[in-house]
């Protein structure tokens, strides 16, 4: 239960019920049932009395998590109050995961590696029907992989500093350990690592077979290293690998010709269609080994066909989230979010806010008004300023890849 505050004149606080405190920080009221009486409609067990019940314990516990939100602080039995621990803790920095410095470019026949914790027994079960057990196995494997990511995220949310920093620490020491024995045991050359995984490529291993086999040979041996039930599993080969930096990464899974991309622009939500169309585009150009000039045409003729007006205005729309705090006030989306309240439309934190670049008729130096709502355009005869689409949204990502071509 949590116990609200009242403050006096002096400027101390003294207890309060929670039904004041909910009403004054967080603008909600409580329930109007005395605690007594929920054992009494507890006991008479008819369906309006539990709905009651349950309508009170849900509106209790959404009411303390507003007045988290709305106090920001933390109030213990014993009447203990932790004030502002939380800004010191943010000035403390520790080593995050290792990520090995990349050197771009485009690679043939790779291999993935990944840890893991594997069960010493491996299980089979019949696809067609499916049972219980491989049902529930299904559904705690996804349980258990929940709990990892709520498990990471209460490190960094509860500040629990040691934890991060022996997380982290691990991961390093394994990533590097694993990438030591293999560089020096193997005929193989590092392209890149990242957090718990790491791809190698190797000159006698120019096709699939011979780099799975390859890649397996080295998952079994190195997996002797470390304790169990922790394993270096093969994931992957690539047939092709475009490394841009770090992060940024696109791949065609060999076997399977399926393409992977990992934080370029087609995986993103803030691309507008005809940038994403584009981009991988290009990409499959480049994987097929097309002739430089035919890539060149191509870039070429679609930045023409922006600029002559031919692409329709739902690709060139962009989508943001909105933050709930930004650190300057001049942030693009910031900017735009209040110009929209002025025009009466309402931007809170978490929306998804569409835009389209437009021209302007005062020299404004601030992205934020340029930005304009997609269905203003036609009704008030806006324009597309479309040479500011290829200098601000458009030639970054391109010229990244097209520098890998040399």
């Amino acid at each position: 239960m949590l116990e609200q505050h009242r403050e006096t004149t002096d400027g101390t606080w003294r207890r309060k019920n929670a039904k004041g405190g909910a009403e004054k920080f967080s603008g909600n009221k409580k329930v109007d049932l005395p605690y007594k009486e929920v054992f009494d409609l507890y006991e008479k067990r008819d369906k309006e009395s539990i709905e009651t019940i349950a309508r009170y314990c849900i509106e209790d516990s959404l009411l303390t998590i507003a007045l988290f939100d709305s106090m920001n602080i933390w109030c213990y039995d014993k009447g203990v109050v932790f004030d502002r621990t939380h800004s010191l803790l943010e000035e403390f920095e520790y080593e995050g995961a290792i990520v090995s410095n990349p050197t771009p470019g485009l690679y043939k026949w790779c291999f993935l590696l990944d840890f893991s914790i594997s069960d010493k027994k491996s299980y089979m079960f019949a696809k067609e029907p499916l049972g219980l057990v491989p049902s529930l196995l299904k559904t705690l494997i996804l349980k258990r992989k929940e709990v990892k990511i709520q498990s990471s995220t209460a490190i960094g949310i509860e500040k629990f500093i040691e934890g991060a920093e022996s997380t982290t620490a691990i991961g390093r020491f394994m990533l590097m350990h694993a990438s030591s024995i293999i560089s020096s045991r193997y005929l193989v050359q590092l392209v890149y690592g990242d957090t718990d995984s790491c791809m190698f490529t190797s000159d006698t291993a120019q096709d699939y077979e011979s780099c799975k086999a390859l890649a397996v040979r080295i998952s079994n041996e190195v997996s002797k290293e470390f304790l169990s039930p922790i394993k270096l599993e093969f994931k992957a080969v690539f047939e092709t690998f475009l490394l841009i930096t770090k992060k940024r990464y696109i791949g065609l899974i060999a076997g399977e010709r399926k393409m992977i991309y990992k934080g370029v622009v087609v995986s993103r939500r803030d691309s507008c269609i005809f940038l994403k169309h584009m981009y991988s585009s290009l990409v499959e150009m480049i994987m097929n080994s097309s002739p430089y000039e035919h890539i060149m045409e191509f870039v070429r003729a679609e930045l023409l066909s922006l600029i002559r007006g031919h692409i329709p205005l739902e690709s060139l729309v962009i989508t943001k989230t909105l933050e709930k705090e930004y650190s300057s006030t001049s942030t693009p989306l910031l900017v735009y979010s209040n110009r929209l309240k002025d025009l009466g439309i309402e931007a809170k934190p978490g929306d998804k806010l569409d835009f389209v670049f437009v021209n302007t008729k005062e020299e404004f130096k601030l992205q934020g008004y340029k930005m304009c709502p997609p269905h203003l355009i036609l009704p008030h005869n806006l324009e597309i300023d479309y040479l500011y689409y290829i200098e601000t949204h458009i030639s970054n990502p391109i010229d990244q890849i097209l520098q890998l071509l040399g």
